[in-house]
């Protein structure tokens, strides 16, 4: 009679198992989504006509200047920006970050660089003499009819 007592009543039973198949039902749509995810993003590599433009990977302190001429242009159109929202854009325009955590990486190369400035907590925007010398370049540009 011992041993009846432990055996919980077919209603726990019930109500366990289908909570164990709601679960499992979360993770299937969850993984579904997922695969969705990943086989769009194939057919879109396979259908582009152009690989995308990779960062070169050299030592610290000379990062490839495409990719910081991009976060320039990023970060002149809206500023500060966060970190992941800067990987963002740039991966859009094309460019690859590697490394383990790409993030991390992009933190580096813009440390690296003194066009740009973190003011703290992932955000970064542009320093001062970086804004003056695009000013400058602008002003020079607009003086010789470039921007015509």
């Amino acid at each position: 009679m011992a041993n009846q007592e432990n055996i919980p009543d077919p209603e726990t039973i019930i109500l366990g198992l289908r909570e164990v198949i709601r679960q499992r039902e979360g993770q299937r749509q969850n993984l579904d989504e997922e695969i969705r995810a990943f086989t769009e993003t194939v057919r879109f590599l396979e259908a582009s006509s152009e690989p995308p433009v990779v960062a070169p990977r050299r030592r610290a302190g000379s990062h490839g200047a495409e990719l910081t001429d991009a976060v320039e242009k990023t970060l002149l159109a809206e500023r500060p920006l966060h970190r992941k929202t800067i990987l963002e854009r740039v991966s859009d325009a094309g460019f690859y970050i590697g490394g383990a955590n790409p993030l991390a990486s992009l933190g580096s190369y813009l440390s690296l660089d003194e066009r740009f400035v973190n003011v703290g907590r992932g955000m970064w925007t542009l320093s001062k003499e970086s804004e003056t010398d695009i000013a400058k370049s602008d002003d020079q540009a607009g003086a010789t009819g470039e921007n015509l």
